[in-house]
């Protein structure tokens, strides 16, 4: 996916269940063309996903989890938004 089909997708996603969707597959994608390989991603945890991925690292295994929330039609110019988002974020992890 070029970054402009990308884009575009988002643009005409009408969920955030779709939204979600197209950023776990370009997660995927970039994570894979990094050279690390993406293990799963895990739904639910008061997320819209917890992705795994291993790398290699000096010959040595590593492995990435990284928290996903993903947004529908919100704007992210603005800070309450943000910390919202970082807010909940942070609350998945912990939990």
């Amino acid at each position: 996916m070029t970054c402009n089909t990308f884009v575009n997708d988002l643009r005409n996603a009408d969920s955030e269940k779709l939204i979600e969707a197209i950023y776990h597959t370009e997660l995927k994608k970039q994570i894979n063309n990094a050279g690390g390989q993406v293990v799963g991603i895990q739904t639910g945890n008061k997320t819209d996903g917890i992705l795994t991925a291993e790398f290699l690292f000096d010959e040595n295994p590593k492995v990435l989890n990284l928290i996903i929330e993903t947004k529908y039609a919100a704007t992210f110019s603005s800070n309450l938004v943000r910390a919202k988002v970082l807010a909940q974020v942070s609350l998945s992890k912990t939990q």
